[in-house]
């Protein structure tokens, strides 16, 4: 009678353990389940974290943009001769996009040359070796097509010759094409 009671027990323990290690397995399995799809979610998140972090960036830039075209527009109110008003947009050029250099060039009718008239960033000497005859490097074909051209387009040696003749460093960076 003892081994009676013993196994029925025994046998009621074993059941209860099996019982116990199939519910386990099945926690375990909706835990890695769950896992996955918190992952997943997080995954997203990250991703649209990013896709905002750009966003606003670009948003950054374009109010930087916008400011500074006021700030133009307020000093070409301010000024009423052409070289202020150029000098102007060449500031507020050199600002958005971040130059080192920028000049503004117009065609001399007496020297038959497009010539400087207003730049910021340039030496005074660099400033007079800055003219250019019609069909010359980069701008003069700017000039002669009235084309916006990037100079890639038309190779680099225009632009390594013409930095070179006036004894320019040549530093190639593209805002875009």
């Amino acid at each position: 009678m003892l081994f009676v009671l013993l196994a029925t027990v025994f046998g009621g323990v074993q059941v209860r353990v099996r019982g116990n290690a199939a519910r386990n397995l099945q926690l375990e399995t909706q835990v890695v389940e769950r896992t996955r799809a918190l992952e997943q979610k997080t995954d997203e998140l990250w991703e649209r974290t990013r896709d905002l972090e750009d966003q606003t960036w670009a948003l950054k830039r374009r109010g930087r943009e916008l400011a500074a075209l006021y700030r133009a527009e307020e000093r070409m109110h301010r000024h009423l001769h052409l070289d202020q008003v150029l000098q102007a947009l060449v500031d507020v050029t050199v600002d958005i996009l971040q130059a080192d250099e920028s000049a503004v060039l117009v065609w001399d009718e007496r020297q038959k040359r497009l010539v400087t008239t207003v730049a910021r960033g340039f030496s005074l000497e660099r400033m007079a070796h800055l003219t250019f005859i019609r069909g010359e490097g980069i701008t003069g074909h700017i000039a002669v097509s009235g084309e916006d051209v990037a100079p890639e387009r038309l190779g680099l040696n225009i632009v390594r010759e013409r930095a070179q003749a006036i004894g320019a460093e040549l530093r190639v960076e593209w805002a875009g094409s």
